[in-house]
């Protein structure tokens, strides 16, 4: 019900280029008396924005607006620039998310986990561990933003006389042409911004308990939009060896890296094995540590985390078998048994069924180094959601003998 509190009721505004005012009344005077209006703070616009200092130097993704950009075929993960309340901006990684439907794809920082409504092509956003949620919707092509605007701050006076009009992210490029509007409705804040992003109008639609700051968080991925051409999408929707390949290597990044991160070191010996992991030449071998020290603090965080590569299902799974839990408030992880690092990043893979919605492959997978030249076998089973290919099969860390040797 809190996820439509404004989306729903200003649905009608933008059907034939947002011109019947009745919609707009009836809307408006429904959201108006549902809600109580209470609690609000008039100065909290000034304590969510971002720094106006330069942008600490990384591989973020450029953020310019100014050209209607249509990137090559994107990578899984990108890293995404984030303010923080202290005026500081950090880099955290970002999972792809595609949105097929209206053209576009996003890049989504952890503790978030998104639902696509293929219907409308509407994204939900929610963060895991509390009520904040952003709703983003494509307007249609033609619509006169101006009058939208217009029709949008009437209904949100009817949900608070006291509404504000937010300017302070103006001084930011990439939102200098946006409508930022920000109500109170009980103890939730109410932020709904029009923006064109590539061309394509969205209405954002944020609400969250008033004493939580992901507000920013939320702009961020909205800043990572970009468009993809019909090759492109082509080009993601076929799952071929390389691509299955290039997803297990991520989501084995990822699942080694939480195990680092929060692992109790049983033994000397579990140690030994575990450091294994640590000489293995990645790419992006160091991304998860500030990520997860600033974005991740429940178990949920990191299933919303894994679920950007596995099926929702096997991605607690995955979290069950890592044995992670909170205790006393921090996230711990327990050492798997002794084994072989299974580097699932080398994989070979041979297919055995394909279906629509479903692929089978029987993985031939590297041990590490104390087994050089030997291998273990396992099935691997991939399924299609709404938002691309997941693996639904959970990827086993630490091998145990016997291994197939070559």
């Amino acid at each position: 019900m809190r996820k439509w509190l404004l989306a729903a009721s200003c649905t009608a505004l933008f059907i034939a280029g947002c011109s019947d005012p009745a919609n707009l009344q009836q809307s408006a005077t429904q959201l108006a008396v549902t809600q109580d209006q209470t609690g609000r703070n008039t100065d909290e616009a000034s304590s969510v924005l971002p720094s106006t200092q330069p942008l600490v130097q990384s591989d973020a993704i450029d953020v310019d607006n100014s050209a209607d950009l249509t990137a090559a075929t994107p990578e899984l993960t990108s890293s995404i620039r984030v303010p923080q309340l202290d005026g500081t901006v950090i880099d955290v990684r970002g999972l792809f998310i595609p949105n097929e439907s209206i053209g576009y794809y996003l890049y989504l920082l952890p503790g978030f986990r998104v639902d696509l409504d293929l219907a409308s092509g509407t994204f939900t956003l929610t963060a895991a561990d509390n009520d904040t949620q952003a709703i983003i919707e494509a307007l249609p092509p033609q619509i006169d933003m101006q009058l939208a605007a217009d029709e949008l701050r009437t209904a949100m006076e009817r949900l608070d006389e006291n509404m504000l009009q937010i300017t302070e992210y103006m001084r930011q490029e990439f939102w200098a042409d946006a409508t930022i509007y920000r109500a109170y409705a009980g103890d939730e804040r109410v932020t709904t911004i029009l923006k064109s992003v590539h061309n394509i109008p969205l209405r954002i639609t944020v609400t969250e308990p008033s004493d939580a700051q992901e507000l920013h968080q939320i702009m961020a991925m909205i800043t990572t939009i970009r468009k993809a051409d019909t090759e492109t999408w082509a080009t993601l929707n076929e799952l071929n060896e390389p691509s299955v390949s290039h997803l297990l290597g991520q989501a084995y990044e990822l699942q080694t890296n939480i195990l680092q991160a929060y692992a109790v070191e049983a033994d000397a010996s579990d140690a030994g094995n575990l450091s294994e992991l640590d000489d293995h030449e990645r790419s992006t071998a160091t991304w998860l540590t500030l990520t997860m020290d600033t974005f991740v603090q429940s178990t949920d965080d990191v299933i919303a985390y894994l679920e950007a590569f596995y099926s929702s299902e096997v991605a607690e799974q995955v979290i069950a078998d890592m044995g992670l839990a909170l205790h006393n408030g921090e996230l711990r992880a327990q050492l798997p048994d002794e084994g072989s690092p299974m580097l699932w990043d080398q994989a070979t893979l041979e297919l055995i069924s394909e279906s629509e919605n479903e692929r089978r492959y029987l993985a031939r997978v590297p041990v590490g180094a104390e087994d050089a030249g030997a291998s273990k076998l396992q099935e691997l089973r991939l399924r299609r959601t709404a938002l691309g290919w997941r693996i639904h099969t959970p990827l086993t860390i630490l091998a145990k003998l016997p291994v197939i040797g070559e």
